[in-house]
């Protein structure tokens, strides 16, 4: 099958354009004052584009967000399906059920620090973390569309491996586990500086998610 070709294929890598340009100004320079200029001029095409595909300023940056959680779903999406499945099948009763659990988290945790700690999520990164910081109806999109599938299905896994623990203090937990996760990128910086790394090489990365691994299981080993 042959690609696409003519105006609608130009006016479609026009718009993946303008997505892409528009995380890099919007992470670098956040919403308020990054310019529909500095976006074009990123993307090298005319800045009146912005309006014709995106009605503005604002729905360019709702659509890069709906992107970001296309882009997570893609790399991470089919362990996504398989670990939300897995966990609404899971008889807490069954002895096998606990072992499973931990070790279909640890699977998933991986495949995040994984994903995370590529080079082309640094910006997606810092756009996340401004959601987090001061949610718009961006964060709504990532929300919906990615991290609340991933926080249910981590929160049912949980209370199969600690099914001691109320609902609240399971969230509480996860909040934990996953944070874990994120600081590797969003506290980079701190992170490499104090192990010593001038970068992170998978090798590394690998070490990380089995550190991460190890907290996990300890967490969960129901001492607490």
């Amino acid at each position: 099958m042959t690609a696409p070709t003519g105006p609608s294929a130009r006016a479609d890598a026009t718009r993946d354009a303008l997505i892409e340009a528009a995380i890099i100004v919007f992470a670098r320079d956040g919403f308020q004052a990054a310019s529909t200029r500095a976006i074009a001029d990123e993307a090298s095409t005319n800045q009146a584009l912005i309006g014709y595909h995106f009605k503005g300023k604002q729905g360019l940056y709702l659509a890069v967000f709906e992107h970001l959680v296309s882009q997570m779903r893609a790399r991470i999406g089919e362990r996504l399906e398989a670990v939300v499945t897995l966990a609404g099948s899971l008889d807490p009763a069954s002895p096998d059920a606990r072992a499973t659990a931990l070790t279909t988290l640890q699977g998933f945790a991986s495949a995040m620090v994984m994903t995370l700690l590529r080079p082309e999520t640094s910006a997606w990164s810092q756009l996340i973390l401004r959601e987090q910081q001061a949610p718009s109806a961006a964060f709504d999109i990532l929300y919906s569309g990615f991290m609340d599938e991933v926080l249910g299905a981590v929160t049912q896994l949980l209370r199969v491996c600690r099914p001691d623990l109320e609902l609240e203090e399971a969230r509480m937990l996860v909040v934990t586990i996953m944070g874990q996760i994120m600081a590797l990128r969003v506290a980079r910086a701190g992170a490499t500086r104090l192990l010593d790394w001038s970068t992170i090489t998978p090798e590394r990365a690998a070490a990380m998610a089995a550190r991460i691994n190890a907290n996990i299981a300890a967490l969960l080993a129901g001492k607490d």
